[in-house]
């Protein structure tokens, strides 16, 4: 599963999922759509790594290392809306309430670096970057001008 197919993709609401309608106050299938209505200058992922027993879930997915937003704003304008990965946080263990966390973040020199503590050292291969199991994605807007930004942002 790529990251990009996943990111406000529909979600069908059915079997023991399904929507509770307000008005007949009955259960039936229904699909769910999501989309951004104000493009950020950070996009910050939370990825659902844990089960509902705070088991962490170590299934592999991919993530670009840049991300095209345009598609998923509401009324989307004629520029691209790109956004960079900027950053990572890892969790490291089985568990949600124990395991330690460590970061890789990419520098203004446009290096990767791996912040664990006190440590802080250049990666030298986005290999590393690129198949780890993140827990929190971050990923800022490519420069663009303030006027495209503020097309998107109204």
């Amino acid at each position: 599963m790529t990251l990009k197919n996943k990111l406000l993709s529909d979600e069908f609401l059915e079997g023991n999922n399904k929507y509770k309608c307000a008005n007949c106050n009955r259960l039936t299938d229904a699909v769910k759509t999501s989309t951004i209505k104000t493009a950020p200058p950070i996009l910050i992922l939370n990825l659902n790594r844990f089960n509902k027993y705070g088991l962490k879930m170590k299934n592999q997915f991919e993530f670009p290392l840049t991300y095209d937003l345009t598609s998923n704003i509401f009324k989307p304008k004629k520029s691209k809306l790109i956004y960079e990965l900027t950053a990572l946080i890892i969790h490291e263990g089985r568990f949600s309430f124990r395991g330690h966390y460590f970061s890789y973040v990419k520098g203004f020199n446009n290096k990767w670096y791996k912040c664990d503590d006190e440590h802080i050292a250049p990666i030298e291969d986005n290999e590393e970057i690129l198949t780890s199991c993140p827990y929190i994605l971050f990923y800022r807007m490519k420069a663009i001008s303030r006027k495209s930004y503020l097309n998107f942002a109204s």
